[in-house]
């Protein structure tokens, strides 16, 4: 709406850009992983919480089958009505939409180019989502689309990241979609994007400024910021999307947060990031829902807990789901 939109630049255009990636009421986590509780393993569970005050999320839905540590694209600018995600740590080719704005079961989308394990998600502003790397079943530097105006199949692009990758943070503007750090035999520091409206092979852009994976992503106007993850998951790092400077290590959060999908939920000043487990310890997970904020000092902040079970089960804390925001 007009209400909600944001300008991209001050120059005195008519041109009103709504910035699709930041939303200003609810986030929303697809996903994830129980590692206690009754099922263990991938769970189904869509979550809603707020993002104008704090608190616990709720139970949303289901999706259509059971990804763990989702990979999610967002919605367009003109209509955050839904999200889309794909991928899961099983690897499935499943692409489900969420209506953000109705409770209930996701609709099942089409199918991926192949099964997904660590696959990241961009939305091009319009009518698509992007997909880009995998870490399995298979690797893969691919980057394909699927439409967002009707049910389909993904369709490859032709073009090429600049290195099979997975398991990245997930970052974007407008203009570009961002891989940062990831998965490729070990841990990597690269940052690369991919331009949006007029797809090609992906463009080195720097490096973070130490070996990462397992981080989410979250984007203000300005820049993508990437949260916990390995080694160390407290870090918080971010890179500006004008110009390939590579990212900096800004702060640190007050918990340790790894084993997270690529996704994160960015709401207008705050990115947010939930679940997962201290230091990759196997034994301790954290079902935190915490907020960084986009400005220094970049405080974080326990906003709430993931704590939503579906009819019938127990699942507890475990990897973070996938997000998007509206």
């Amino acid at each position: 709406t007009d209400e909600a939109a944001k300008w991209a630049a001050q120059d005195g255009s008519d041109d009103v850009n709504i910035y699709p990636h930041q939303g200003e009421s609810y986030g929303f986590s697809h996903g994830g992983t129980s590692t206690g509780g009754s099922p263990t393993g991938n769970k189904p569970i869509i979550e809603r919480f707020s993002l104008t005050s704090d608190g616990d999320s709720t139970d949303f839905g289901e999706l259509t089958n059971h990804p763990g540590g989702t990979y999610v694209s967002s919605s367009t600018p003109t209509a955050k009505d839904y999200g889309w995600c794909h991928g899961n740590n099983d690897g499935t080719d499943t692409i489900n939409r969420t209506n953000h704005t109705s409770p209930g079961a996701a609709t099942d989308w089409g199918n991926m180019t192949a099964a997904k394990d660590g696959d990241t998600g961009w939305s091009d502003g319009t009518t698509r989502g992007i997909s880009a790397g995998n870490i399995g079943p298979s690797a893969l530097d691919i980057i394909e689309t699927f439409s967002y105006t009707s049910p389909g199949n993904a369709t490859d692009s032709g073009f090429e990241l600049t290195a099979a990758i997975g398991n990245v943070a997930s970052t974007e503007d407008n203009t570009n979609g961002f891989t940062v750090a990831g998965v490729n035999g070990g841990m990597q520091t690269t940052i690369q994007y991919v331009a949006k409206a007029s797809i090609a092979d992906a463009t080195d852009f720097g490096e973070v400024s130490a070996t990462r994976a397992w981080a989410k992503g979250t984007n203000s106007k300005t820049h993508g910021f990437m949260l916990g993850g390995e080694p160390n998951g407290a870090n918080i790092e971010k890179h500006p999307f004008s110009s390939s400077s590579g990212s900096a290590d800004v702060a640190e959060m007050a918990n340790q947060m790894s084993n997270q999908s690529s996704k994160g939920v960015s709401s207008t000043t705050h990115g947010y990031i939930w679940g997962g487990n201290p230091g990759g310890d196997p034994t301790s997970y954290t079902d935190d829902i915490f907020k960084v904020a986009f400005d220094s000092p970049y405080g974080s902040t326990d906003v709430g807990e993931i704590t939503s079970n579906a009819p019938g089960t127990d699942y507890a804390k475990g990897y973070g789901g996938g997000g998007t925001q509206y």
